[in-house]
């Protein structure tokens, strides 16, 4: 785990698209410590997590999963484009009367069958 203010992606003004990246074990720390380090500063204000996921490592998303439940503001996840397995996992997040489920039009989402 980081020590100190996380590093925080950002769109420079005149850039149109966001990057979007894999779930590994360094971007799923930064995330957490994102997530904490912000749930602690303000926590009253909302977080969002933008999901676009063809799934990936289970570890990495379980930590971030258990993360949403710890912090104290409402986490919540909007699907842009695909959430399949484990991005259809943190999609779920929390409990759904907590936050709400956002899913603009379009959105595709796969989870795993059970085995």
């Amino acid at each position: 785990m980081p020590i100190g203010v996380p590093k925080v992606p950002f769109r420079n003004s005149g850039e149109e698209d966001a990057v979007w990246v894999d779930v590994d074990s360094e971007i799923s720390n930064q995330l957490i410590g994102l997530m904490v380090y912000l749930s602690i500063e303000n926590d009253t204000k909302d977080l969002y997590l933008f999901i676009n996921s063809p799934g990936g490592w289970v570890i990495p998303r379980v930590a971030i999963y258990d993360t949403m439940q710890f912090v104290q503001p409402d986490v919540h996840t909007i699907c842009i484009g695909l959430a399949a397995s484990m991005g259809s996992f943190l999609l779920a997040g929390r409990e759904i009367f907590s936050y709400g489920l956002h899913l603009p039009p379009g959105p595709e989402i796969k989870p795993n069958p059970p085995f």
